[in-house]
């Protein structure tokens, strides 16, 4: 039996600061319980420090957002296990790889270090489980798959459009350009090329000589031109010159200028199956379970009323009671609110 160490603000703050050290401890400090699961303390201080941003209709900060948000996910996950429905790492897996395949924006966080695949995987898992619920651990057939994949894979959502990876450093003229290729083809260290060339900040430098994969439909014309010049790992051999519209002055267009080194290239290709369970499970489910979200809600709202939940840290334990549960109500009522989401699965459109 685990006992939860009550802390202070102060202490908790302590507490924070000597765990993300890295001080080797041997016992752990829990910092909240849920139907006898522990919260430790090191990775709600983790996440704490990734929040950035705290909905308005929350009235707390980044530690009571956390807190909230950690308290649903380990309530989903306990539901899930109740459910049979806890999915397994390779679907958690895939459902990550499939959003970073398809989503340009995921993987623009993903690079400027404002996403972590950890984030992601968290995210996919909570939504997998969170249909699961909804369905009340229903599984798929083989056949049914393979029917779903023969309907679907010819559409867009099951193709993976072609895309090049890059490092890409924007430069305000040619001559910068001119200079940061020439110590690129010297040294290849892209962060220092930048900083020196550019002035950039360390994190803005490292952003610079992370590869980024971009999809080629959404490349500029004159870019991707020069990119298909290139194998893998040359870099452009003059800046790129990029004419930007000036609404103001249409007879003289703007013009951007981009330094770029070609990492590979991905065709287009239509996902496999293999790759594509994740989402053909719902595909074939949610024909016979079309109120999965609402049943998911319910099932929710009646299992964090009957959970027992103890909060450590003296600031936020009141939140069981005066928001988590209230929220578990007005989700099963059908008004989703953000600290509560709706999972995505579905049929592809």
């Amino acid at each position: 039996m685990t006992s939860i160490v009550r802390l202070s603000a102060g202490a908790a703050a302590l507490a924070s600061l000597i765990l993300l050290a890295g001080c080797n401890t041997s016992q752990k400090v829990f910092v909240a319980e849920i139907n006898g699961e522990p919260i430790t303390a090191d990775e709600y201080y983790a996440r704490v420090l990734s929040v950035t941003n705290i909905p308005e209709s929350f009235n707390t900060d980044a530690g009571g957002v956390t807190m909230i948000n950690m308290i649903r996910d380990r309530l989903t996950d306990q539901l899930a296990r109740k459910h049979n429905a806890v999915p397994t790492d390779e679907a958690v897996n895939a459902a990550v790889d499939y959003q970073m395949n398809m989503d340009p924006t995921t993987n623009a966080q993903v690079t400027a270090g404002k996403l972590t695949r950890e984030d992601l995987l968290r995210q996919k898992k909570f939504e997998l489980e969170a249909f699961g619920i909804g369905t009340n651990g229903d599984k798929a057939s083989d056949k049914e798959i393979d029917k779903a994949y023969e309907e679907y894979k010819d559409k867009p959502d099951f193709r993976v459009k072609a895309a090049y990876k890059v490092k890409i450093i924007q430069v305000p003229d040619d001559a910068t350009g001119r200079k940061i290729i020439a110590e690129l083809k010297q040294t290849g260290d892209f962060k220092s090329a930048a900083k020196k060339a550019l002035g950039m900040p360390d994190m803005d430098a490292a952003n610079a000589a992370k590869d980024q994969k971009l999809l080629a439909d959404q490349l500029r014309p004159e870019l991707r031109e020069a990119l298909d010049k290139l194998k893998p790992n040359e870099i452009t051999s003059a800046p790129v010159g990029i004419k930007i519209a000036n609404p103001q002055q249409p007879l003289a267009p703007q013009f951007v200028y981009a330094v770029a080194q070609l990492k590979g290239k991905d065709p287009e290709r239509v996902l496999t199956k293999s790759e594509l369970r994740f989402l053909l499970v719902p595909v074939v489910l949610q024909k016979t379970h079309a109120d999965w979200k609402e049943h998911y809600r319910r099932e929710l709202a009646d299992f964090t009323q009957h959970s027992k939940m103890h909060i450590g840290l003296a600031k936020y334990e009141s939140l069981p009671d005066s928001f988590v549960r209230p929220l578990a109500n007005t989700e099963a009522n059908g008004h989703p609110t953000v600290g509560m989401p709706t999972p995505q699965p579905g049929a592809p459109q």
